[in-house]
């Protein structure tokens, strides 16, 4: 290690960030993995010995003199997937056993790195709407944003703007639709999903609670809901799901999971431009290595 003044050393961080970001940002696919992930989900609703269910169709539109950089998914047929959610019977909410819910997702790409997306639920209780813009940032330019000598932490990131995917909340104006899904899935049995506000949809919202009733002197398990909900061949579907690596049947937990590699991707908070992340990553950066000054070590 050898040491050198700490003005060089933000020199030298900050442009070594920005040129991380300028290079990884100009990539496409970094789109086209935002498209993908979007497109494996689905919401069913459900009632006894049958489920209703829908599929997203995610649209992605190039716009520039290349439009044939824009690679959405590999083939057509991948472009229609299909996940059942298994909702209980006492739903709540928008949503109730019975009544499809019809979902899709428009996926425009601005220019290469940027994404702006809507999600529309229309159903016979009504319809809402959620958008996602962002600057999109996949693993690798994050690590190359944490692992320099400035050492960024996620709550550092997370200050400038930068959010991961799975952490991206209502509050901020976005909509993670992956998180929402996995979170709803994953609860107790028991457990109620009051509606939410999204920006765009008003009072409106999914409501995909689990809640059900157990009958007196027996104990409700998951399998339960899962095998009163699902015929035994659709169940055994559940458990296979062929061809869907982002998301799967968990057994043992009887529950969904989704794939951990959805959890790689970053956006930028859409309040702010690409260059306001950037300048406020730099001030960050410059106030960690500050902070390494103060304690008297230095990086290089």
């Amino acid at each position: 290690n050898g040491g050198y003044c700490g003005a060089s050393a933000r020199r030298h961080g900050a442009m070594m960030l920005a040129m991380a970001t300028e290079k990884r940002l100009g990539d496409v696919e970094n789109v086209g993995g935002l498209v993908i992930l979007q497109d494996r989900i689905d919401f069913g609703v459900c009632e006894r010995g049958h489920v209703y269910q829908t599929t997203i169709q995610a649209r992605l539109d190039g716009i520039g003199s290349e439009p044939s950089r824009y690679r959405v998914l590999p083939s057509p047929e991948e472009q229609k997937k299909t996940i059942r959610v298994r909702v209980a019977k006492n739903a709540v909410g928008k949503c109730v056993p019975g009544v499809p819910l019809h979902v899709s997702i428009e996926i425009q790409a601005l220019m290469p790195g940027v994404i702006d997306s809507k999600l529309i639920v229309q159903s016979e209780g009504g319809e809402m709407e959620a958008r996602i813009r962002g600057n999109v940032l996949d693993q690798a330019t994050f690590k190359s944003l944490t692992h320099t000598n400035m050492k960024l932490t996620s709550r550092s990131l997370a200050k400038a703007g930068v959010r991961r995917v799975g952490v991206v909340g209502v509050g901020d104006g976005d909509w993670d639709l992956l998180e929402q899904t996995a979170n709803r899935i994953a609860l107790p049995i028991g457990a109620t999903v009051a509606t939410e506000k999204v920006q765009g949809g008003g009072a409106a919202s999914l409501g995909l609670g689990l809640e059900a009733k157990a009958e007196p002197g027996k104990k409700l398990t998951t399998t339960d809901i899962v095998e009163e909900l699902l015929m035994p061949e659709e169940t055994e579907e559940l458990v296979t799901m062929p061809g869907l690596s982002a998301a799967y049947w968990d057994r043992h937990h009887q529950c969904m999971k989704i794939d951990s590699a959805l959890q790689r991707n970053w956006v930028v908070d859409p309040t702010k431009t690409l260059d306001e992340m950037l300048n406020k990553t730099r001030e960050v950066s410059v106030e960690r290595l500050d902070e390494i000054e103060r304690k008297g070590c230095v990086t290089s």
